[in-house]
């Protein structure tokens, strides 16, 4: 498990958080069992937020439909609740979750 990998997950959310069956990015190493990640969304009008990206569907990230990366959704969870792995995303949209978080996180 790594980063940029996409595996599918089981989010229990609450209020405005994430929940159900769906892709998340791995964004972390594994420390003590647990996993950073970024989950994803099949609906386009998250774009309208800054924390998020467009991801389009290739063979290479295993996604079924274009996507949306929530960004500002960027959550730790038990590495075990990670199903199986779907694909990975390329540099060029990992390179821009990178500085898209940096941003949300006012890291300098």
């Amino acid at each position: 498990m790594k980063k940029g990998e996409i595996f599918n997950v089981n989010l229990i959310g609450r209020g405005h958080e994430q929940k159900g069956f769906r892709p998340a990015i791995v964004y972390s190493s594994v420390i003590a069992g647990i996993v950073a990640i970024i989950p994803l969304t099949s609906i386009e009008k998250a774009l309208k937020y800054d924390g998020s990206l467009k991801i389009i569907k290739s063979n290479t990230n295993g996604l079924n439909s274009d996507s949306v990366a929530l960004i500002f959704h960027i959550k730790t969870i038990d590495a075990r609740f990670l199903k199986n792995k779907i694909g990975e995303l390329d540099e060029k949209n990992l390179h821009l979750i990178n500085n898209k978080l940096r941003e949300f996180l006012d890291l300098k």
